[in-house]
């Protein structure tokens, strides 16, 4: 009954929590909602909707007509090995003269624990899913190991899938591997599984075409914007998965004639056609873009434009609801000018610092809350005879 002696001791600290000691708490709990380390649902449709408001509630954003990419490992029988794995993922993105765009995602993993240690000594076993955008064709994958089927037990005809569970096709990545294939949350989806033991490390890649060039991206995201330059966009969403902070290092290729127009913070020109952006620990969902044109002249004759230009739209202008919001994202990039209690934001800034400035009185209302009213209710529930979510083992 570890969890549930943990729930009731962790209730006991907030409960006797010195009042100087909440705006610490607060700022733990926001750095724990922005991160995904914690997330929230609430059954009344209204309350839910303002936590999917703030990015509370773990909800990837709707794909639209961009490239997007998210990397999901989920731990199957491999103990508590995840804390000794380090992981890195190198994404190279591919865009020809025509604007077609090849993505080619590795995954790096290595085991740093020993055999038999403790919880740590495992082999680790994972079923690992690449989500990318919904029409992408697979061109390879490589990497893969799958368990002994002896370690999988047969199904019943009682154990029917669950109505909506996304269906999946197997297929041949092209080099002998198999990997699984099917559609889930607008995305395509291709898994596989992997096994990575004590001491050693392995290599597993993705490669895939995008259903869309960077000429659709562009038209998508500058629909309706008079007199911008820019002919291609590559526009990205990039998903983190919660629990899982990997190292990522994004690599973009682009036609060594193309002109930049404008690229996202962080995204760097690092040679002759080759821009990069890293970031040690994907702990957030990121849009990163680059704009681009292919007329030489384009940059001599067209004044240097912010994100806030580049994207400036009329409410004519969108041409779905999901392009809209992404624009919005990228208008918050710079486009930040006001006052929030004493803190000043201006211009470059990006949205989510006002975000956090703004939460600051909700959390300390919400800390008020729970303690005040949120324990003594959830201790009356974990002493109800009929609860056993947090009375597992018991």
């Amino acid at each position: 009954a570890f969890v549930g002696d943990l729930n009731c001791e962790v209730l006991n600290r907030l409960q006797t929590l010195d009042v100087s000691s909440w705006s610490e708490v607060a700022t733990l709990l926001a750095r724990s909602l922005e991160t995904k380390e914690i997330q929230l649902w609430f059954s009344r449709e209204d309350e839910q909707k303002t936590a999917q408001s703030f990015g509370w509630t773990g909800e990837w954003s709707d794909a639209g007509t961009f490239a997007t990419l998210g990397v999901v490992g989920a731990n199957i029988a491999g103990q508590k090995s995840d804390a000794v794995i380090r992981e890195q993922t190198h994404q190279r993105v591919q865009i020809d003269a025509s604007g077609m765009v090849t993505e080619r995602v590795l995954l790096a993993r290595e085991h740093l624990g020993a055999p038999e240690q403790l919880f740590h000594g495992a082999n680790n076993v994972q079923y690992l899913r690449l989500y990318a955008p919904l029409g992408s064709t697979l061109l390879s994958a490589e990497g893969f190991e799958r368990p002994s089927a002896a370690l999988f037990e047969p199904s019943t005809e009682k154990e029917a899938p669950f109505p909506g569970l996304p269906t999946t096709r197997t297929v041949d990545s092209g080099n002998g591997e198999i990997v699984d294939v099917g559609e889930e949350l607008g995305r395509m989806v291709m898994g596989g599984w992997i096994q990575l033991r004590p001491g050693t490390s392995r290599e597993t890649a993705f490669s895939y075409r995008l259903p869309r060039s960077t000429q659709d991206m562009a038209r998508s995201l500058l629909e309706g914007v008079e007199g911008e330059a820019a002919t291609d966009a590559y526009v990205l969403q990039l998903q983190s998965q919660a629990g899982a902070p990997r190292q990522h290092r994004l690599e973009i290729a682009f036609p060594a004639t193309w002109q930049i127009v404008q690229l996202s913070p962080g995204l760097k020109l690092v040679g002759a056609g080759t821009l990069v952006w890293e970031q040690s620990a994907l702990e957030q969902d990121q849009t990163i873009f680059a704009l681009f044109s292919r007329y030489a002249s384009s940059n001599l004759n067209t004044p240097k434009r912010t994100p806030k230009t580049v994207a400036k739209r009329t409410k004519s202008s969108a041409r779905t609801a999901r392009d809209a919001s992404l624009r919005d994202e990228l208008e918050g990039l710079y486009a930040i000018d006001g006052q929030v209690g004493d803190m000043t934001i201006s211009a470059p800034a990006k949205g989510r610092w006002l975000r956090r400035a703004a939460l600051v009185a909700p959390l300390a209302v919400l800390m008020q809350v729970i303690v005040v009213h949120g324990i003594p209710w959830m201790q009356r529930v974990l002493n109800r005879p009929e609860f056993v979510v947090f009375r597992i083992g018991e």
